[in-house]
């Protein structure tokens, strides 16, 4: 899970749809993805895209 989630950061950063990453890194949905990052780093994935 760790995986997923710092390549998720990545592909965030790197500008990419926060709806393809979770579909890409083979989350279930959209809102598992972003209760595993939000777990996991502390803020949402959203807020990673506006930081890059």
């Amino acid at each position: 899970m760790e995986k997923k989630l710092l390549k998720a950061e990545e592909y965030i950063a790197k500008g990419y749809n926060l709806y393809n990453v979770s579909s890409e890194l083979n989350f279930e949905n959209y809102s598992s993805f972003y209760r595993a990052f939000k777990k996991h780093f502390g803020y949402s994935p959203s807020d990673t895209k506006n930081d890059k």
